[in-house]
């Protein structure tokens, strides 16, 4: 029970595993107290936690999923968030220029509908392995500041084709044109800039790192807890041994998005570990897309909801927006964001080589005192 709360003053998190009955006070003292199934009634009761299994893995794959299942809401918020608040910006914008309703209430139902259909494939997105590393915490005021920064960056493109559409695609002469243009740019943007904002970095990262480490590190199986990754092929920069990152070598960075594609295509197995997208939140955001495309193009739904057919010159400019505002965000995220949330720089990016004894020997340690306290 003193070490217990000796470890504790120091600032380290105790976790204590016991069975009988002198254990009931180290149990209550530690911020986890565990047992086991054969264990004394009073030590189970003092124990927040209780292992039907003879083994530790099941504490590890628990805490595991809980990291996981954080990470993903914390990416949902911030989705979500930033794209309410650009079509804010860009609804209020329209609304003051435009002699007409930018568009309709059931457009917008169903361009929410669809939305919110391809969000329900996130919890089963992949979370890098750096993400499980260490536990996150919640950070509002981080989260607001993502969004207040990444929100608005959509309403710049949106004001691009508002532009376009009410000028040269026919919109000031029939406002349907207009909202088709924008329901079908609005939509695929918000889609595909999902595989751009997955990326981010986790406010509560340890020791808030920039997660830039050296090009060594990307290799399977060595990465260290204090050795992060970004999910990307290839890192951005290097953080000298002064402490300062250098230029990057590359502006490959800005393609995150397409590099996580490349990786999640070629990289087969690896890639869950990797932290690339899952196949299920693949699958229905590109579904998704082609729905929202459909469903505007096709004459039967698109009378039903006053969709017009768009013009050929409309869809270049579609993949331009979306290629541009996807590299854009990139852009924001890996330069721009990390210093607006002041994160520290370390230059002490270490690998773990495979097979490194140190954590062999930590792990026979710790299966030494289990079988003991199980015997």
């Amino acid at each position: 029970n003193g070490s217990s709360v000796a470890l504790q003053r120091s600032g380290l998190s105790v976790g204590f595993l016991g069975d009988g009955v002198n254990d009931c006070a180290a149990l209550r003292a530690a911020d986890v107290g565990v047992s086991v199934d054969t264990g004394l009634d009073v030590a189970k009761a003092a124990a927040d936690v209780i292992l039907v299994d003879k083994s530790l893995m099941t504490l590890q794959t628990s805490v595991r999923a809980g990291r996981k299942v954080f990470a993903n809401v914390i990416k949902y918020i911030k989705m979500a968030a930033s794209s309410n608040w650009g079509n804010m910006f860009s609804v209020l914008g329209a609304s003051l220029f435009l002699p007409f309703v930018p568009m309709l209430p059931l457009q917008v139902v169903a361009g929410n509908l669809i939305y919110d259909f391809a969000q329900l494939s996130i919890p089963t997105d992949n979370v890098p392995s750096w993400h499980l590393s260490s536990p996150l915490q919640w950070d509002i005021g981080a989260i607001a500041r993502f969004v207040l920064l990444l929100g608005p960056v959509s309403s710049i493109f949106d004001f691009l084709t508002f532009y376009l559409a009410y000028w040269q695609w026919g919109g000031r002469e029939d406002p349907s044109v207009f909202r088709t243009a924008w329901f079908v740019e609005g939509i695929l943007s918000q889609l595909f800039i999902v595989f751009v904002l997955r990326t981010a970095v986790p406010e509560s990262a340890p020791n808030r790192v920039i997660p830039i480490p050296p090009a060594d590190s990307y290799q399977r199986g060595e990465i260290s807890s204090r050795s992060l990754i970004s999910g990307h092929s290839t890192p951005t920069s290097v953080v000298t041994a002064a402490g300062e990152p250098t230029p990057p070598r590359h502006a490959f960075f800005l393609l995150s998005p397409f590099a996580s594609m490349r990786a999640w295509l070629l990289r087969g197995s690896s890639n869950r570990e990797r932290g690339g997208p899952s196949v299920t939140l693949v699958v229905v955001t590109v579904l998704m897309g082609m729905i929202s495309v459909t469903l505007t193009q096709i004459p039967v739904v698109g009378d039903e909801l006053q969709f017009v057919k768009l013009p050929v010159q409309y869809w270049p400019w579609l993949l331009t927006i979306i290629v541009l505002y996807c590299a854009l965000t990139a852009g924001l995220m890996h330069t721009v964001l990390p210093k607006l949330l002041k994160f520290r720089r370390r230059s002490d990016f270490t690998t773990r080589r495979r097979g490194f004894r140190g954590n062999d020997d930590k792990k026979s340690a710790i299966k030494i005192l289990v079988a003991d306290k199980l015997n």
